[in-house]
């Protein structure tokens, strides 16, 4: 349809606004996180994504509206395409995005207005010298310096066997670590299959810029 999206197309950046920061929370080690920021964006992330799908609705059907008091038509009958367009289009999503779909949309409703989306957290050792420097954080300069404190301690403990070594070895990290932390995964169930939110989270935003195009192609008059 020929009208102007500008503000729905803002409110999608807004979502991916706190998305941008649910990825960066995500990435935070154990050390850097602070309180429970992963919680918060993402809640925040389904509620701008909740709006992205109100705006459209209502700049549609007025638009849908406006256009048949010129042509004499029932308010109600134009607002009903965008209705039947909507159910149809949902109709037509693969199998997969149908359930990204479903589970976002749904779990927004419970997030406000029951309780919080259930997550699960899985905890991972990572190498804290080699992780700082790939991502070149605040916390650098720390982890930069400290290899050299953790090797002396792996020296002395060579003496003895290295008691670090099984210790890493459990913790799946290489031989040559001398400082590890941990960074915390966080996923969500979809029909019996663990999923990470971020993941789920992205694909939710594709789908929502697939809905505005399809929507601006779309022939509803």
């Amino acid at each position: 349809m020929n009208m102007d999206l500008s503000n729905v197309r803002d409110k999608l950046a807004e979502a991916s606004f706190f998305f941008h920061h649910l990825r960066q929370e995500q990435d935070k080690t154990t050390l850097q996180r602070q309180g429970d920021g992963f919680r918060y964006y993402f809640s925040a992330f389904l509620n701008a994504c909740f709006s992205v799908l109100e705006y459209l609705e209502r700049e549609a059907k007025a638009a849908l509206k406006a256009g048949a008091s010129a042509k004499q038509q029932s308010n109600k009958q134009a607002k009903g395409r965008y209705t039947e367009w909507f159910s149809q289009w949902i109709k037509h999503l693969s199998p997969g995005d149908l359930a990204v779909w479903s589970f976002m949309t749904e779990n927004r409703g419970g997030e406000v207005h029951t309780s919080r989306v259930e997550t699960t957290k899985e905890m991972k050792a990572v190498p804290a010298d080699d992780w700082s420097h790939s991502t070149r954080n605040p916390y650098f300069t720390y982890y930069y310096r400290a290899p050299a404190l953790y090797a002396a301690i792996a020296a002395a403990g060579n003496e003895i066997g290295d008691p670090l070594l099984e210790e890493k070895k459990k913790l799946g990290l290489p031989s040559w670590c001398n400082a590890w932390t941990y960074l915390d995964t966080h996923y969500v169930e979809i029909d019996g299959e663990r999923v990470r939110v971020v993941e789920i989270s992205e694909k939710y935003l594709v789908l929502l810029d697939k809905l505005i195009r399809d929507f601006e192609q779309a022939d509803l008059n």
